[in-house]
This record gives C-alpha cells, sequence and structure tokens, in this order.
C-alpha cells in the first residue's frame, strides 16, 4: 500500500515558517521594505518555485536596486548567503537556518546591530581611554577584546557600555569587566539598548532602591539586597515604619557579629532598639572614617603608581615606547574583532605582535633591575584593590584592620 498526499497548487494555500529569532532579533530593527524582501522571498523559496529579483521588485512595488539594497543588508547581517550563478546575472540567495547558527553553537546571543560596524579607531580609542577615566584603572589583558564583543556581537551603544562602568562605580559595585558584563546583559534582557533608554531606566528604579541603600548604607553593607531582603523591606513600608525608625533599628544591629535584615526586622516589631551595644550614629562616623581612610589609601598609592612609572621610563630607553605600542595593538585586536571572519589574519598577528613586546617589556624591566609587574598598579590590598570590598559584594580581610586603626585612634 502507497500513501499520498493530494497536490496543493495554490500557494497562498501554504504556510510559511517563521523562525521567532528572525522576527524577536531582527525584524524590529530592520526597515520595513528590507523585512517585505525576506518574507516574500522566503515564501517562494519554501515553495522552491522559480522566482528573481526582477520578479520581486515587481510584486513589492520596489526598485531593483532596493531589492539589491536589501539582500546586501541581510548578508551583512548573517541571515542570507548570496553566490554567483553561472551565465547568469542574478545572484543565487541561500538563507540561513537561525535556528542552526545560533543554537549548534555554545555561543551567546546573535549580532542585532550593524552600528559596530560603524565604529571609527578614535571612537574605540577614546571609549578604553572612558572606561580608564571612569574606574581609574588600566584596561585588563582580555578587557579590549571583551569590549569589542560588546560592540560586535551584541550591537551595543559605547555610550551605554561606559553607562555601564559608571553605574557600578556610583554603586560601589566591582567595575571588572567581568562584573559589568552582568549588568549589559541584564540592560540588554530589558531592552535597554540606549543611553537615553537606560538613564530613564534607572530613574525610574531609584526611588524603589533609594529606600533599600540608605537601609543598606546604615548596616554597611556594599552589595545588593535579595529579593527575599527586599520583600522584607517592603513589609516594614506595609507596616507603616518610617525610614527614621528602620534605620534607628539597623543602627542597633552593629553590636552584632552577622547583622542582617531578618534581625532588623525582629528589632522593629518588638521596638527593642535598646539590645544594641554601639549607638547608631558612632557606627556611622566609624564607617565613614573607614571609608575616608581608604580613599587616601587609593590617592596616596595612585600618586606613587605615576611617580614610579616616570622614573621606571626615564630609567630603561624605549620601555615607553614599548608599553605605548601594546595599548595601540590592543586596539587593534578589537578593531580586528569587530571586523569578524576578514580580520582573523590581522587578528592573529596583532595578539602574536603584542606577545612579543609583552616579553621584550618584562625583559627591559629585568635588565634594568626592576620586577616584571613593576609598572601594575600599586595596592596595599590587591585582593579587593584598596576598596575594603571583594568582588562576590564580602568585605575584605583588609576591611577589619582599617576599622580597628581607626579604633585606636579615636
Amino acid at each position: 500500500m502507497n500513501f499520498k498526499k493530494q497536490e496543493t497548487n495554490n500557494y497562498l494555500l501554504y504556510d510559511t515558517p517563521v523562525e521567532n529569532i528572525f522576527i524577536s532579533e531582527y525584524a524590529k530593527n530592520a526597515p520595513g521594505d528590507y523585512v517585505k524582501v525576506y518574507l516574500t522571498a522566503l515564501m517562494y523559496a519554501d515553495q522552491e518555485r522559480d522566482f528573481d529579483n526582477a520578479k520581486l521588485a515587481s510584486a513589492l512595488s520596489m526598485s531593483a536596486k532596493q531589492v539589491e539594497d536589501a539582500w546586501d543588508y541581510w548578508q551583512e547581517c548573517g541571515l542570507v548567503e548570496r553566490r554567483a550563478k553561472a551565465g547568469g546575472k542574478d545572484s543565487e540567495i541561500e538563507f540561513v537556518s537561525l535556528k542552526e547558527k545560533f543554537f549548534s553553537k555554545a555561543a551567546g546571543a546573535p549580532a542585532v546591530s550593524r552600528n559596530a560596524e560603524k565604529l571609527n579607531n578614535r571612537e574605540v580609542a577614546d571609549l578604553f581611554k572612558n572606561i580608564e577615566k571612569e574606574t581609574g584603572r588600566l584596561l585588563e589583558a582580555k578587557e579590549p577584546e571583551t569590549v569589542a564583543l560588546w560592540l560586535k556581537e551584541f550591537g551595543m551603544d559605547p555610550e551605554v557600555i561606559l553607562l555601564g562602568y559608571r553605574y557600578c562605580v556610583k554603586n560601589g559595585r566591582s567595575t571588572r569587566y567581568r562584573y559589568v558584563d552582568k549588568i549589559l546583559m541584564d540592560w540588554r534582557e530589558r531592552g535597554l539598548d540606549t543611553k537615553e533608554s537606560v538613564e530613564e531606566f534607572l530613574e525610574e528604579t531609584d526611588r524603589k532602591y533609594s529606600y533599600y541603600r540608605q537601609v543598606f548604607k546604615v548596616l554597611g553593607f556594599r552589595r545588593n539586597p535579595t529579593q527575599a531582603e527586599m520583600d522584607i523591606m517592603d513589609s516594614w513600608i506595609d507596616q507603616g515604619f518610617s525610614l527614621d525608625e528602620v534605620k534607628e533599628a539597623c543602627k542597633k544591629t552593629s553590636g552584632i557579629s552577622s547583622p542582617s535584615i531578618n534581625y532588623v526586622s525582629t528589632v522593629l516589631k518588638s521596638q527593642k532598639a535598646k539590645d544594641a551595644s554601639m549607638e547608631a550614629e558612632d557606627n556611622a562616623k566609624l564607617l565613614q572614617a573607614v571609608e575616608e581612610r581608604y580613599d587616601r589609601i587609593r590617592y596616596e598609592n595612585a600618586r606613587k603608581t605615576e611617580k614610579l612609572r616616570e622614573k621606571i621610563y626615564t630609567d630603561i630607553p624605549g620601555l615607553k615606547d614599548v608599553s605605548d605600542e601594546i595599548m595601540s595593538l590592543g586596539i587593534r585586536i578589537s578593531r580586528s574583532i569587530l571586523k569578524g571572519a576578514s580580520g582573523k589574519a590581522e587578528l592573529s598577528e596583532a595578539r602574536e605582535r603584542q606577545a612579543q613586546l609583552g616579553r621584550k617589556r618584562s625583559e627591559l624591566l629585568i635588565q634594568g633591575g626592576y620586577r616584571e609587574d613593576a609598572l601594575d598598579p600599586i595596592y596595599t590590598c590587591k585582593k579587593c584593590s584598596d576598596t575594603g570590598v571583594l568582588e562576590d559584594g564580602r568585605r575584605c580581610s583588609c576591611f577589619y584592620d582599617r576599622l580597628k586603626e581607626v579604633k585606636n585612634e579615636q
């Protein structure tokens, strides 16, 4: 027995499957005419009908040039592949499977913007300088490449990237690029792709988080509250506790080894503020004194770093040129990444050259009587970079040393 389906000759009776990735990641950002070209051609490709660009232009009431521009756009986005047809002027268009493209690999999200391609070297270099200015440190070894990936693979606006670093600095969070990446990815998932949209989002949520920050500041916490902690703090508002009452309860936790939101909640409910061993005002002054001490340490270390670098560059002729070239190669590496496949050769050459110069810099430093890391920033505590806070939000062990110093001086 054979099985056979009745053929349907009218193509309008068929359905054309469109991948959700196209709708969510590409259609919303593409020009409307380009979307019409893509979908109409996809319909005919699904039916395997003989249909060229001239017929497509006629069907859509568009010019041949507009159709060609559309294919250029979709090819640049990586959604189609164009191949020249032997003996013909037209080219063959093959639609790329987006599921295969993005989910058969371990790579992350698809590229959705062409803006990164338009960035010139000066803009990229300025972005790097602004990041160093915001963070007060030199870029880490892999940081330029990561920034380039944000620009290339995720199409991020440079102003949004810089805002991510600024946000971390302002809120006392780690400015390491791995942590900034988490912030930027969260904004991207929320659809915040411009500086204006990010600032609007932060402004809208600032009032809500201002309450949390004030509570945590009094507690001495240098991290974000968990969802459970935010729920508890929300319950204080619902129960009618004023912010001043909450702050007073928080100050009473200074006498216990592990202050917590739950403990504050107990204090509020029982109104037993006298259970704490240190007055809130004294505790606030103590924490402020510790912060001021860290400010002085960072300032002095920055001066020492700059002075040492000037001396080293004076003692070792040619070393500054090597360091400057290493930095310029970082920009070159980023530019090569932005080029994609066409920049692989240049990327390999730049990385090899950078490695050679790194070895040369180390040799010059050792020959000049210095350690290999003599140009690195000077920190009293390398674990927290003199902030008193580790990357996971916990207090560094040096924080308690500074606290002890402040107490002994009072």
